[in-house]
């Protein structure tokens, strides 16, 4: 049963973003806010009310979970919103869509234009996010707090995805942890209140494979093909390129567990799949990022951002701020030595930034955050550990279709602020398997505590507990 403190916390988390929602409706004063703020709640309702036919199991804790979480993005929402100087200097992208939706808006109203379909791959990458805008203020009027509402629900209900996860894996307490750090994580909860698609891939990435383990543990069938079905449609509507990384990664992780001898020949199979896996989700990926962005999606222009960057952090006096740029300086000239970078680039993909500098306001304020998931390292590696031991297959799956657009995120990131955002969408899938660490680590920690220990005293020697 949870504690009355806790209770009395999540009520106050309650409170003060329900607050802070409805302020940013007073002080709007007028009817696009309104409806945008009667959308979120309406979402909201939607997905409190989804929650038990996903995971039955444990309701109330999801519910409180959820709730709790909406509030406090949705202050966050609010707080942006009613300060000029964080609405420009956090929402760069976001602005850039919010214009080109406004836009489009206003061509609708006008008589100028009509809703077009994209009449090529490339125009589906940006297509999509602004037209939903543009059909959301032609709804409900202009006020970007409406894709953002969309957004804000989307990615919160990925911690019940995880949830699921997690709970098909491990066990309760596993869930119960991994939901917590997907509800909870200071830079998911700070982009879902953007108009952008990075908390939409998220959803869609932590919702599909929540399908798929769902699938593979046999439960409720009929649900979980229709989730996977659109979670794959949906990301690869707003950003193709993830989409089809994620399915190419998703389904090779799936071939590739389907091998189920021991015999060398099945051994020899699985390696070759996994380079397949490999060889496709790059060669298909980088062809969906050349036709997005031409000249942008090579290793050129990768080592392009790198130097530029690091020319700039170069030429700043003593105490002045520092850029973006990765800590430490590694480039590359040919694919070759990318891939032999791999492992570090990956690694700097999660660590960076390192909390060892001062710079820009947004630099600093990701170090908690950063902290915060170095302290987390030991009970991921535990959580794996404990997957490879109790569900190979389930962690094999979950790694292999991750690793299917961590690698490309990991080859074209050079970029401290890049790696953030980037990491941040198959963040909730890893988080997972921290959850697990943690359940373990504190099921050892109850042993040892109830394990019998000696006492001494006057009158001889006796075991105590």
């Amino acid at each position: 049963m949870t504690s009355k403190p806790i209770q009395f916390v999540v009520q106050l988390l309650i409170a003060l973003g329900l607050g802070l929602a409805t302020y940013i409706v007073m002080s709007g004063v007028d009817q696009a806010h309104v409806n945008a703020v009667a959308f979120f709640l309406l979402l909201s309702a939607l997905l409190y009310f989804a929650i038990p036919y996903v995971a039955p199991d444990d309701v109330g804790f999801l519910r409180k979970v959820v709730v709790a979480s909406l509030s406090l993005r949705a202050g966050l929402a609010a707080m942006q919103h009613l300060s000029p100087w964080m609405y420009r200097y956090l929402r760069a992208d976001a602005l850039v869509y919010d214009g080109q939706g406004w836009r489009i808006t206003q061509s609708w109203q006008m008589g100028l234009s009509h809703f077009q379909w994209p009449q090529s791959f490339a125009e589906i990458h940006g297509w999509t996010i602004v037209h939903r805008s543009a059909i959301l203020y032609h709804l409900l009027g202009h006020g970007s707090f409406a894709p953002e509402a969309m957004n804000i629900v989307w990615s919160t209900s990925a911690a019940v995805a995880v949830y699921v996860i997690a709970y098909h894996l491990f066990d309760r307490r596993a869930a119960r942890a991994a939901a917590i750090l997907t509800a909870f994580l200071p830079s998911l909860m700070l982009w879902s209140t953007h108009n952008l698609k990075d908390p939409i891939t998220t959803g869609a990435i932590a919702w599909s494979t929540c399908g798929l383990v769902m699938l593979r543990a046999r439960q409720r069938a009929a649900l979980a093909m229709p989730i996977v079905v659109l979670s794959w449609f949906v990301g690869f509507m707003f950003r193709p390129y993830v989409g089809i990384l994620t399915i190419t990664g998703q389904l090779g992780a799936l071939g590739i567990l389907a091998v189920r001898s021991n015999t060398l020949l099945a051994k020899g199979t699985q390696v070759a799949l996994i380079l397949a896996l490999g060889t496709a989700s790059l060669t298909l990926g980088n062809r969906a990022l050349r036709e997005l962005y031409g000249e942008q999606a090579t290793i050129e222009y990768t080592e392009y951002k790198r130097e530029t960057f690091w020319a700039q952090a170069v030429e700043l006096e003593p105490g002045e701020q520092r850029h973006s740029e990765y800590t430490f300086n590694i480039g590359a000239s040919t694919p070759a030595q990318m891939i032999l970078q791999l492992p570090i680039r990956v690694l700097l993909l999660f660590l960076e930034p390192f909390p060892i500098r001062l710079g820009s306001v947004r630099l600093l304020a990701s170090y908690p955050e950063q902290v915060f998931l170095y302290a987390t390292i030991p009970f991921f590696i535990l959580g794996i550990r404990r997957g490879w031991r109790q569900e190979r297959g389930g962690t094999l799956f979950c790694l292999l279709a991750a690793a299917a657009v961590i690698v490309p995120y990991a080859l074209g990131t050079s970029i401290a602020g890049e790696a953030v955002r980037m990491r941040a969408q198959v963040l909730p899938v890893l988080l997972a398997f921290t959850g697990a660490g943690w359940s373990e680590y504190r099921t050892r920690r109850s042993q040892y505590l109830s394990f019998p220990t000696v006492s001494w005293s006057g009158t001889g020697d006796r075991i105590t507990r």
